[in-house]
């Protein structure tokens, strides 16, 4: 793995961050056990939580700690401010529709993949696959939209982030050897879309493809997500692959001529 450089930066604030990741990850916790999953000393963790407390970040249930209403602000701020979201979601649902499965939108940011929006979860996939509460980000390597995204980077791109955070196996059909990522990012540069065999969640498979959106800089993808059964024969694929290109072309002018205004 690689290191990140954290020359110049504050480390309170590092710190703050840590706890409010953790607070997530735990989906909520007291003082002591927030100190011994971040290696923090108790008292910087009650300093920190006290503050988000006083400013109503967190709620605190008796001797434990949640993260309060005001994320969910934050991030509906963010989502409206997406521009790609925007251009995006009238297609989203029209493709939800003709294939009536599960469809996302999902951009990289940094060196992971975030879901963006999503429709027509008619099988509650979303609550399988999201393994840790209210988290949006994946590992790019184990799903067709972060396949896709991957292929549409370079070489020594898809190199650094390898070798910064690995291939980590989240079921045992995930990619884990660099060889066989590179020898499927090149099928997938080929064909125009990837496959997730269950490779983030058992017994669910997707179809995947990326594009690049002038909005923001972001490399994206859109996929359709369903049970394994569905995806398992070459005529369904097809298909698939067939409305997840068109309504990928139809996003991509859109967005030239958002761009353009």
């Amino acid at each position: 793995m690689g290191t990140t450089n954290t020359d110049g930066l504050v480390n309170s604030d590092r710190r703050l961050l840590e706890i409010i990741a953790a607070l997530q990850e735990l989906d909520g916790a007291g003082v002591t056990e927030i100190s011994e999953y971040t290696g923090m000393n108790t008292s910087t963790v009650h300093k920190h939580l006290k503050t988000l407390h006083h400013e109503q970040f967190v709620q605190k249930h008796e001797t434990e700690y949640h993260l309060g209403l005001k994320f969910l602000d934050l991030g509906r701020y963010l989502q409206d401010k997406t521009e790609l979201i925007a251009v995006a979601e009238d297609h989203l649902r029209d493709l939800a529709d003709r294939v009536d499965e599960l469809v996302s939108l999902s951009v990289k940011e940094y060196d992971y993949g975030v879901y963006l929006r999503s429709c027509n979860d008619k099988y509650d996939i979303q609550a399988a696959t999201d393994r840790k509460i209210g988290q949006s980000r994946f590992d790019l390597h184990t799903s067709s939209a972060g396949k896709s995204i991957l292929a549409e980077l370079d070489d020594e791109q898809v190199e650094s982030i390898v070798a910064e955070h690995g291939l980590e196996a989240q079921t045992e059909t995930t990619i884990t050897d660099p060889e066989t990522l590179f020898a499927e990012l090149e099928t997938i540069r080929n064909k125009g879309f990837a496959l997730n065999r269950g490779e983030r969640i058992e017994g669910v498979w997707a179809i995947g493809s990326g594009f690049y959106s002038p909005l923001g800089d972001r490399y994206a993808a859109i996929s359709i997500t369903c049970p394994k059964h569905r995806l398992t024969t070459d005529e369904i694929r097809e298909e698939y692959a067939e409305e997840l290109l068109s309504t990928i072309n139809e996003i991509e002018l859109k967005l030239q001529f958002h761009d353009r205004n």
